[in-house]
């Protein structure tokens, strides 16, 4: 994979199913600006409720209204 030309793609599979070291990573080989801008301008339907809320919260720290219908795989 290619960082550059795969980055929507990376970002949100380490995001939505990467560990602590993984996620680490992610911030080595991208800006926390580049991540936020390609969480909040490319979402994917991939998170599970939890794991959206815990990345936009505590990891990404945004605060202005997300759809999460655009980011969670599925409501119960």
């Amino acid at each position: 994979m290619d960082l550059e030309n795969d980055k929507i793609y990376i970002i949100h599979q380490v995001l939505s199913f990467g560990d602590i070291d993984e996620i680490r990573w992610l911030f080595k080989n991208y800006s926390l600006d580049e991540v936020k801008i390609v969480f909040i301008n490319t979402p994917k339907r991939i998170y599970t409720r939890p794991v959206f809320l815990f990345i936009k919260d505590y990891i990404l720290k945004i605060k202005t209204g997300l759809d999460e219908k655009k980011y969670v795989k599925s409501f119960f």
